[in-house]
Formats: structure tokens, C-alpha cells, sequence
């Protein structure tokens, strides 16, 4: 593989072609902030592709970002990958939506989730169409989670993430911002009625920008 000669080395390159199965977790993380930039191309993050995410699925990754991670996708241009490599990588960021919405402590949380799939997707994913009608207990708890730590930012119409890119985040706020939305949490009843008060002042002042533009 091709890789950058100024800031690595031949071993750093060489130690990538061990056992994928194996390939030690410092490793992989420093792969994949380096994929496609600096290490490899678009093939090669394919290969890496089963040893990367099972370390994202099992929170063991050290240092790369997941949004990072997960929108490595785009760049390696995943939709035009064949269909049965489209749909093992459909069920597998699936699968990271659902531990998402079950599991009190997932191994990605919201905000990087929503923004890795948004990249992914470049636009608003897939996963969000049935957020909405998901009665899981945390299904809504996770919503009023993504809005509040985007609170501040969301009041200057903008996502606080710096890995969002300009397409994917207009879609996205576009989504927050609508009807759908903000009535679900306008409705929605939790046990901290504050939380969702708050989101709902957050949307608002999203939805008076969305409005003007």
C-alpha cells in the first residue's frame, strides 16, 4: 500500500499485513485515521473494513473518532461497492443503531453515531426513518440526548460535531427542524420533564432560523 514516507515507515506499513482477524488495536486505530488520506485507497479500507468496525462495535478502538471512522465509508465510496458488500455494511451500521436505541451504554454515542451515518449516507440516514416510532424506553431519550449536546449550536443553526460536512449537516438540521420532530417531543411524556422542555427550546430557536432562511 501506498503510505505517507514523511510522517511513517516501511515496518508501519508492512506490520498491516498480518492476520486481519489479529491486527492489534493500536494499530487498526492508527489505520484508520490514516485510510484513504495517507494509507491506501478505497480497496484497501475495503479490506480493513471487518477488523475496523468489530473493534468500533466492541468500543476498542483507542483514539479515531467514530464519526471519523464511519464516514470513511463515503470516501471509500461504499455505495458503489457490489450489493452483497453493501448489505453486510447496511446490517452492520444498522446493527450499531440498535445498540444504540437498547443499550444504556453503547459503544458509539448519539452524536457520533448521527453524524457518522450522515456522512456515510451524505445525507440523513436510513436509521432515522423509524427514530420517531421506535418505543423503546430510550429510543426517545436518545433524541432529547443528540439535541441537547448540540443545544448551543443548534441556536446559530449549526451541529457542534467538527467532523460534519456541509451537505449531510443541512440535511440533518433540515430534520430537526421539522414538524414530525418537534411534536414528537412536544408529546412525549419522560420522567425528566426538563430534559425535554429544553430540547423543545432548542428546536425552537432552530426552527425560527430554518424559517428565515
Amino acid at each position: 500500500m501506498t503510505f505517507c514516507t514523511y510522517c511513517d515507515s516501511p515496518e508501519y506499513e508492512h506490520s498491516l499485513h498480518g492476520d486481519l482477524r489479529n491486527l492489534d488495536p493500536e494499530l487498526v486505530d492508527k489505520y484508520a485515521w490514516d485510510a484513504i488520506h495517507h494509507t491506501g485507497d478505497a480497496n484497501d479500507f475495503k479490506h480493513f473494513v471487518p477488523r475496523v468496525f468489530e473493534l468500533l462495535a466492541q468500543h476498542r478502538l483507542p483514539f479515531a473518532d467514530p464519526e471519523l471512522v464511519i464516514g470513511r465509508l463515503d470516501m471509500a465510496e461504499w455505495s458503489s461497492w457490489d450489493t452483497d458488500e453493501r448489505a453486510a455494511i447496511s446490517a452492520l451500521l444498522d446493527a450499531l443503531w440498535d445498540d444504540a436505541m437498547r443499550l444504556m451504554r453503547p459503544p458509539v454515542e448519539i452524536d457520533d453515531l448521527v453524524c457518522g451515518l450522515s456522512l456515510a449516507y451524505r445525507g440523513v440516514p436510513p436509521q432515522l426513518e423509524n427514530w420517531l416510532t421506535d418505543t423503546r424506553p430510550l429510543a426517545a431519550e436518545r433524541l432529547v440526548e443528540l439535541i441537547l449536546t448540540n443545544a448551543i449550536t443548534l441556536r446559530n443553526g449549526r451541529l457542534s460535531d467538527p467532523w460534519w460536512e456541509p451537505v449531510p449537516v443541512a440535511s440533518m438540521l433540515k430534520w430537526l427542524a421539522s414538524d414530525e420532530v418537534y411534536w414528537h417531543l412536544e408529546l412525549w411524556d419522560p420522567a425528566d420533564h426538563l430534559q425535554a422542555v429544553d430540547a423543545v427550546q432548542a428546536l425552537d430557536s432552530l426552527r425560527m432560523l430554518e424559517r428565515r432562511s
